[in-house]
């Protein structure tokens, strides 16, 4: 039996009814426009329990919604109903440093028919979106060197590109960005963002790629080992990059924010793509949260820093490891310190803050559907907030702990992971 839970909203309808990666858009927006509709409730339609975690933000595009499972399986569930379609297994590294096999950790993307996921187990694979037919499948990484696959796939202009991090930031290999042919899984380009000699600097965010300027820009982690990190300098670590999406190619590098950095302070959040000036003088800008506690607004052109603003409280605890939400003028960044957080939002412009709640601590990323923040507590509990006023809206209890990538907005209703848990809650009349 299914638990309807509602609580008043002033709410909205959804305008696009499709999130095919991982934060919605190429642009990392987690945003999905809305009109106002007047006051309803939210309800709990169905909820598909899995065998294992899931961390994935969920996908949907034609009726269908994907997600992954920490066991190594990519799922396909009928969104409207949430019964189980299709599923395909892909490697799972055995290695439970994080509490459990590393399966499909990330969110599954959807392109031209076809899905695309990435397991901790260094598998790569594509399935018909339909059928799951399997288009092709390879290897992306190396267990014996401790690679790990954090990142989401994110599908563009023909290549599929996909992160390469290190497991628990052991010291023993490089981290990279792959980028793939979408159509056979042929290597296109890798790239190694770090310029020193040293292992680490793995990349656990998903990039934004702007196909106008056919530009890819991502953040990079910390050298290993942490504790001392190696001789030299090290541009290219803790940095955000700037790359030419056909080839490659470095074209600008900001960073490291904290050279031969002891205290683990890297760009684990992946960039939001957005205007920082107004419509009449954009002033593009690449935005990103980092594990010390602020988040960075660049040139998107040029690489040079626009503003930066801590988020309070600052202690050394205080995390910003959620993909941000950027819409209607402003950005809403989560924040985690151990057993409380916080949700804030900053104006685009200059990184003002425009309100702060506090909340239980926050892993996740937020999703700005409408006029409403949605946000996750690690405990459990899915919260709204008024995005303009930061006014508290509702407060959901969640099947289990929300440690994975955030909620997502299709079909005009909310899907969120939590625990062994996929949910879907919609919107009813009052």
């Amino acid at each position: 039996m299914i638990q309807i839970l509602a609580a008043l909203l002033v709410f909205a309808t959804t305008v696009d009814a499709q999130w095919p990666v991982y934060r919605h858009d190429l642009n990392n927006s987690g945003y999905v426009n809305s009109r106002d509709q007047g006051s309803i409730h939210l309800a709990q339609r169905w909820t598909f329990h899995a065998d294992s975690f899931i961390t994935s933000t969920p996908t949907e595009a034609d009726g269908l919604i994907y997600a992954g499972t920490w066991n190594g399986d990519v799922i396909a569930l009928d969104a409207a109903s949430g019964e189980l379609r299709w599923k395909a297994h892909l490697r799972a590294n055995p290695d439970e440093v994080y509490g459990g096999p590393r399966g499909v950790i990330g969110s599954i993307a959807i392109d031209d028919g076809a899905v695309f996921a990435a397991s901790g187990g260094c598998t790569m694979a594509s399935f018909d979106a339909r059928t799951g037919a399997q288009r092709w499948r390879r290897q992306i990484c190396d267990l014996a060197r401790n690679d790990d696959v954090y990142a989401s796939p994110v599908v563009a202009g023909g290549f599929v590109l996909m992160g390469i991090n290190m497991l628990n930031d052991r010291p023993t290999d490089r981290g990279r960005e792959l980028a793939l042919d979408a159509n056979t899984g042929a290597t296109r380009w890798v790239i190694e963002p770090a310029l020193y000699r040293g292992t680490g600097t793995g990349i656990s965010a998903t990039p934004v790629i702007d196909l106008q300027s056919h530009r890819v820009y991502l953040g990079t982690g910390n050298p290993t080992p942490t504790t001392s990190p190696p001789a030299g300098d090290d541009p290219g670590s803790e940095s955000i990059l700037s790359l030419d999406l056909t080839t490659g190619r470095t074209l600008w590098s900001y960073g490291p924010v904290h050279p031969h950095d002891v205290n683990d302070d890297d760009f684990f959040a992946s960039p939001n793509l957005f205007n920082a000036g107004s419509a009449a003088h954009p002033k593009w800008a690449i935005g990103e949260g980092n594990k010390d506690g602020a988040y960075y607004a660049i040139s998107a052109e040029s690489g040079k820093p626009l503003w930066r603003r801590a988020l309070a409280p600052r202690a050394p605890s205080a995390m910003i490891l959620g993909t941000a939400a950027v819409g209607a003028g402003a950005i809403y960044v989560s924040l985690y310190n151990g057993s409380a957080g916080s949700l804030s939002a900053l104006r685009t412009t200059d990184g003002a803050l425009l309100w702060q709640q506090p909340t239980g601590a926050e892993y996740e990323a937020p999703v700005l559907w409408g006029s409403i923040v949605f946000t996750t507590e690690t405990t459990g509990w899915l919260d709204a907030f008024r995005a303009g006023t930061g006014k508290p809206l509702g407060r959901w209890r969640l099947c289990g702990r929300a440690m994975g990538r955030g909620p997502s907005v299709a079909n005009g209703g909310l899907y969120v992971a939590s625990g062994t848990c996929l949910t879907y809650f919609v919107v009813t009349p009052r």
